[in-house]
């Protein structure tokens, strides 16, 4: 089987002061700046294999591109480490494999790796943010295995 789960934003308007200055209103998609952290696109696409008494899973999730840019329209100045990047956030994948297998009708076991090659979450400047560094959305574990095991009766 597969599956593909998409968000597109067309429009995310912040006001900072509504009612008040209804001309502060701007538009944060595809931005990252200390009001917005948002990409216009991500998703998550799956492929799935189930035969007999096992599954395999491959996933692959992506977040888009944003560009370092003021609430004004002006190119963002004051975090210097997406200044040296072309006033970009580059887009993110990551790839996630699991696997389970039927030990008996009643027994289920799960193993898998998520974030299989390692891939650190952007940094960014403490001028914007966030965790520790780093904008939320994205895989802030790093590379990590997880099992689990099902009973059921």
């Amino acid at each position: 089987s597969a599956s593909f789960v998409g968000t597109r934003f067309l429009e995310l308007e912040t006001a900072p002061l509504p009612g008040i200055n209804d001309d502060a209103t701007f538009d944060c998609v595809g931005l990252i700046n200390t009001s917005c952290q948002q990409p216009d696109w991500r998703h998550t696409a799956s492929l799935r294999f189930s035969r007999d008494f096992y599954t395999t899973q491959l996933r692959w999730r992506h977040v888009g591109g944003m560009d370092y840019e003021e609430i004004t329209g002006e190119p963002g100045t004051t975090d210097l480490i997406l200044v040296d990047n072309g006033n970009q956030l580059g887009s993110y994948n990551y790839i996630d494999l699991s696997g389970s297998f039927d030990i008996t009708p009643t027994i289920n076991w799960t193993i898998g790796v998520n974030n299989i090659f390692d891939k650190e979450p952007p940094m960014v400047g403490g001028t914007l943010v966030l965790n520790a560094n780093a904008p939320g959305g994205y895989d802030q574990l790093g590379r990590f295995i997880f099992t689990n095991m099902t009973f059921t009766y």
